[in-house]
């Protein structure tokens, strides 16, 4: 019987080991790689931001890696945050499958969340 706290059907399309679920998310725990939804990700910025936000993805080609989930090609990507008349444009590159998520590897995650942060100003949260 396999480890119950594996994905049954994703491995890490870069080093092969089993999936973790972390929610709805998918946790390499061998090289500190996470795929996640489009949803999930805006969700995570909106939470650190404290503001609603939008994001755009454009695919830039097919890529080597496959989604975890289904098994395709997955493209590389770049992802802007737009925030009424602001953008965030972070700079890291990230692979792509179109109908299930997107794939960060080791930090790539806060990385885009703390160019969303940057970029944005806070809300100011009220002393308890």
């Amino acid at each position: 019987m396999g480890d119950p706290f594996r994905h049954r059907s994703g491995l890490c399309p870069v080093c092969g080991s089993a999936l973790r679920p972390f929610g709805a998310r998918l946790c390499c725990d061998r090289c500190e790689a996470i795929f996640v939804t489009a949803d999930d990700l805006r969700a995570s910025i909106e939470e650190v931001i404290v503001l609603p936000c939008a994001l755009s993805i454009t695919d830039h080609g097919e890529g080597a890696l496959r989604c975890p989930e289904c098994g395709g090609a997955m493209a590389h990507c770049k992802i802007v945050v737009t925030l009424d008349d602001m953008t965030a444009k972070p700079k890291v590159e990230l692979s792509r499958c179109a109908a299930h998520g997107l794939w960060f590897g080791e930090g790539q995650l806060a990385e885009v969340v703390y160019a969303a942060e940057r970029a944005f100003p806070r809300v100011p949260r009220g002393r308890g």
